[in-house]
């Protein structure tokens, strides 16, 4: 056991955070190796419930006990630490949103050696050839396509000064998919045209998550207009 990579899943507290930065496929995965042990807190806003974790092998904690975890485990979390002033004596591994100048970034990173802490900031993690390694991916574009196909439906029924209602977190990629094409099947029954798409960036990875959520939801290949860098190369020209 001295020898496991102890971590630590905090439950996120950031409003509307319903993401975790372990799910309880990997965590099966890591535990699998035989080199982890994984603590995950309950979640009152989580997409994941803690009896998926505990039946692949994690120990359920409260939520909010990793500040008093013992300092060998590795506080792994997805968003930023609430503003508090305590120091910090885990290793952090996180989004901690203060590399670029973000306000109280001073307060934030301060905490660490007071705690002699120390931070692993997702945000900078980058492979051998500099490129970021955990950054906006495939299922960014995937989600941020069914908004915007959530909208255009909405539009084709309300008045232009109305704003498309709020969002909930939907349990699965399935799920999401249903609700947006019955959206988008509702509004062209009532007599709108099948939207045509552009999708610029579409061989990167939030690019290729987009056409994957247009596709899946009925929108035809010759209504997806596809723009990478060779189209968007002359610029104005």
């Amino acid at each position: 056991m001295a020898n496991k990579v102890i971590l630590h899943l905090r439950a996120e507290d950031k409003p509307l955070e319903a993401r975790a930065a372990l799910t309880p496929s990997t965590a099966k995965e890591l535990l699998q190796t035989g080199n982890f042990e994984i603590f995950v807190e309950k979640s009152s806003q989580s997409a994941f419930k803690a009896e998926e974790y505990a039946a692949v092998g994690c120990k359920i904690v409260p939520e909010g006990s990793w500040v008093k975890a013992p300092k060998n485990r590795i506080i792994l979390g997805l968003k930023e630490l609430p503003e508090e002033k305590f120091p910090l004596i885990h290793e952090h591994i996180q989004f901690a949103h203060c590399y670029k100048n973000q306000a109280g970034w001073q307060d934030v990173l301060s905490r660490f050696p007071k705690g002699q802490g120390t931070l692993y900031d997702l945000e900078f993690l980058e492979n051998d050839q500099g490129r970021r390694v955990a950054a906006f991916g495939f299922y960014a574009g995937f989600a941020g396509a069914a908004l915007g196909v959530e909208d255009w439906a909405f539009k084709q029924s309300h008045s232009d000064d109305e704003e498309l209602p709020g969002v909930t977190p939907y349990p699965s990629e399935a799920a999401l998919v249903k609700d947006v094409k019955k959206s988008l099947d509702s509004a062209i029954a009532k007599g709108a045209k099948l939207p045509t798409v552009l999708v610029i960036g579409a061989l990167g990875r939030c690019g290729s998550g987009a056409i994957d959520l247009l596709q899946k939801i009925g929108i035809p290949d010759a209504n997806i207009r596809k723009w990478d860098m060779k189209e968007t190369a002359p610029g104005e020209n």
